[in-house]
């Protein structure tokens, strides 16, 4: 019985021993980098073509807002279908308006670009991925 009870006594203490081991080792992993984000102009962007035009677009005002489009047809469909005036935030799956959202490039040399409901927001979406 005496040495079950020591056997059981260093089976104890070598969890202990392990278990701070673990968590002193888990506070030395490294840390999610930070990612800076930087957003673009949104008279930039046209807001149909989600993509980055790299020159100032067409404004198209709209229920006191002001979206902007590259061409007559997109200045069409902004003013007349109100699905293309909002778009889903990436990391939050939040409902986003385009002329209130934090937009940024999806990919580094291509122009596509992603709206997000805040800059927080896109900095944790591109630090996980």
């Amino acid at each position: 019985m005496k040495s079950n009870i020591k056997t059981l006594m260093v089976l104890v203490g070598l969890v202990v021993v392990a278990a701070s081991g673990w968590l002193l080792l888990k506070d030395q992993q490294p840390k999610t980098p930070t990612v800076d984000i930087v957003g673009l102009p949104v008279n930039q962007v046209c807001m149909v073509n989600d993509a980055f035009m790299r020159k100032e677009q067409i404004p198209v005002l709209v229920n006191g807002k002001t979206y902007f489009g590259c061409c007559e047809m997109c200045k069409g469909q902004l003013q007349n279908n109100p699905a293309v005036r909002s778009s889903k935030d990436p990391f939050s799956g939040e409902e986003v308006d385009k002329t209130e959202a934090f937009i940024v490039l999806k990919n580094q040399g291509k122009d596509e670009v992603l709206y997000f409901k805040s800059k927080s927001n896109a900095e944790k979406y591109f630090a996980k991925n």
